[in-house]
């Protein structure tokens, strides 16, 4: 599924197989769901489980599912970290969390064929700045202050300099858009920017395999560690979201041509100094309900004074969403003209999952057991009642 777990560099148990095939059969009951009411059937059985689940959070489901702690902390919240790094996962919409399982083909038992851009992200740049002057390019600038203006220009401060623009686009995090904007920001403004929240992680660059499970076959692209003791408990989570990712094999670097490359962030146990080729630290944005609420209501500041806000955080969190979030900033406030069509991957209606006999065949053991347990549970309780009765009658008599 993308992520091995490891404890003291020993490979986990398997402790939840039950509990994931659960969780998946949900996810594609929820989405199946989502088919037919794309189909108007809105009166069908997974209809209504789409309907039924629209509000509820991840960790509520999980709670009044009865999913274990396990399953939850060392299965879920690292499969998906870069959505919510800290735990306000639980605190995300589970019908959210179903679409982007499903568009990014995470219920697969191999792992999906990506399609990437030769040379990354410097790309995107590249295409952007290569027909405009030097003169209007300003690299490694710090913006002090933008003060919009009563005329409707906008006013950007730096250490030395002052520019007066017709329209500013913020592509920067929600706590440091508010932080430029500062005294000059509005109370709606404020009010709905201060629902985003960030958390910071350090990523350390590194070629120290011991990060690794010891086992190279259960070694993935990404790798999580936790310093949890087991058995693990229901806990507001104290131990750190550890996360180790192999770049030869995620980026295609031959690692004969260079040293294993490797991306911990948060790194319990800290490499080897001699190893170390780097060290970043960031802010990631924090998706909670606060914040999935905040975003219906962008709209209100959007384009408004003559600003603008993109980035990852105005949608779920996504490397690409970086892109696809300024390239709407373009669109609908400035025209923009596109050589192609935009489809935004997230709105796509999704396609009814493929029947599969041995996924139905797991579930009707899944069931059985569950019957067989829930029964026997029923008929010791049942035999403690009537010998409790009965031991009553003795004391009595």
């Amino acid at each position: 599924m993308g992520v091995q777990l490891f404890r003291d560099h020993e490979q986990e148990g398997s402790q939840f197989p039950r509990h994931m095939f659960r969780f998946w059969c949900f996810v594609k009951d929820l989405i199946t769901g989502e088919a037919e009411n794309h189909k108007n059937t809105a009166e069908t059985a997974n209809g209504r489980l789409a309907r039924k689940y629209q509000h509820v959070s991840i960790g509520n489901y999980l709670d009044s599912e009865h999913y274990s702690p396990s399953f939850k902390y060392d299965y879920l919240i690292p499969l998906l970290w870069s959505m919510a790094p800290d735990r306000a996962l639980m605190d995300f919409p589970v019908t959210s969390l179903v679409k982007y399982l499903w568009n990014h083909e995470l219920y697969r038992d191999d792992e999906p064929d990506w399609v990437t851009i030769p040379g990354g992200a410097a790309q995107f740049i590249r295409a952007v700045t290569e027909d405009h002057p030097d003169d209007c390019k300003h690299t490694a600038t710090e913006i002090a202050e933008v003060v919009p203006e009563v005329d409707g220009k906008v006013l950007l401060r730096t250490k030395s300099e002052e520019f007066l623009f017709d329209h500013v686009i913020l592509a920067v995090q929600a706590d440091r858009a508010l932080d430029l904007l500062g005294d000059s920001a509005t109370p709606q403004e404020r009010e709905i920017l201060e629902c985003f929240r960030t958390t910071q992680s350090i990523a350390v660059l590194h070629a120290d395999t011991s990060l690794l499970p010891k086992q190279p076959t259960v070694c993935t692209i990404s790798n999580h560690d936790d310093e949890t003791p087991l058995p693990r408990q229901e806990v507001h989570s104290t131990s750190k979201m550890c996360l180790t990712y192999c770049l030869n094999r995620l980026q295609q670097i031959p690692e004969e041509h260079f040293d294993p490359l490797l991306l911990t962030v948060n790194p319990i146990h800290p490499p080897c100094p001699d190893l170390i080729r780097r060290i970043d630290e960031y802010s990631h944005p924090v998706y909670d309900a606060q914040a999935v609420k905040a975003q219906k209501l962008l709209h209100n500041i959007q384009n408004k004074r003559g600003i603008s806000y993109c980035g990852a955080w105005t949608r779920h969190g996504l490397h690409e969403e970086c892109f696809d979030s300024g390239l709407g900033v373009a669109q609908d406030h400035f025209g923009a003209m596109l050589p192609f069509e935009f489809v935004d991957w997230w709105s796509l209606p999704t396609k009814r999952p493929p029947a599969n006999p041995w996924e139905c065949f797991t579930r009707f053991w899944l069931f059985l057991m569950w019957f067989c347990t829930s029964l026997w549970g029923f008929l010791t309780a049942t035999m403690d009642l009537v010998l409790e009765k009965r031991r009553t009658r003795t004391k009595g008599s």
